[in-house]
């Protein structure tokens, strides 16, 4: 059920590009849309179990991370930055809340203390 998802998401950012950017998508696109989907449904029509909350929090990932990849798309255009730095900055950006969490779990410690990390063959 997460590919049906993962796919409703790819269609719902191509919607709210054309909303927002007014991109209109080739006729290809539907129809490789329309093949991803199906595909999707099709691997997922046997699942085991679907429950109303899993269904929520699903629609939730899909709508902000549609929101978010639209916000970026405007970001770039409105900002003049290059692609390259929109990605640093937003990399730079993440640190502040992952940093502190990979010292809770114990992963910067595993990275500093894992000889075959530090070799260069």
């Amino acid at each position: 059920m997460v590919t049906v998802f993962k796919n409703v998401t790819n269609i719902l950012t191509t919607a709210g590009d054309y909303v927002c950017f007014g991109a209109r998508p080739e006729g290809l696109v539907y129809v490789a849309f329309g093949v991803m989907l199906s595909g999707a449904v099709a691997a997922a029509w046997n699942d085991v179990e679907i429950t109303l909350v899993g269904l929520f929090w699903m629609a939730m990932n899909c709508v902000a991370t549609c929101g978010y990849v639209l916000y970026m798309k405007f970001a770039t255009q409105s900002v003049k930055m290059s692609k390259f730095g929109m990605v640093y900055v937003n990399n730079v950006l993440c640190i502040v809340f992952l940093l502190p969490a990979a010292y809770a779990l114990g992963q910067v410690d595993m990275f500093w203390n894992t000889p075959d990390l530090h070799t260069i063959d």
